[in-house]
């Protein structure tokens, strides 16, 4: 899973927890792949006390802690999901209990 810093232009799209204080994650793709990537974690009923906000698309109005940029979008989209799991477990965000070890390696 390749993910880079520069974030291309996107409309914005849903924002997960921001209900305690924490880093901001700005989350960017093809809006199909984040459509997806948002229904995914809507399943997960712990995100809700995550520390900070997900943020799936811009949002210029928050301040970007960390960002990055999905550029696989064949990518199956759980591989996403743990992806971007991984990178909020790297920041703090989440604890990253159940992120499979291939994923936090990679992050």
């Amino acid at each position: 899973m390749n993910m880079y810093t520069a974030i291309p232009t996107a409309p914005p799209l849903p924002i997960l927890g921001g209900h305690l204080p924490g880093p901001n994650l700005v989350v960017a793709g093809a809006p199909d792949v984040l459509r997806a990537l948002a229904r995914g974690l809507s399943n997960i009923p712990t995100l809700s006390r995550m520390r900070g906000a997900l943020v799936l698309g811009m949002a210029p109005e928050i301040n970007v802690d960390a960002s990055v940029f999905v550029d696989e979008p064949d990518a199956p989209i759980q591989d996403i999901i743990w992806s971007v799991l991984a990178e909020a477990a790297r920041l703090g965000m989440i604890s990253g209990r159940g992120v499979p070890a291939r994923f936090l390696d990679a992050a």
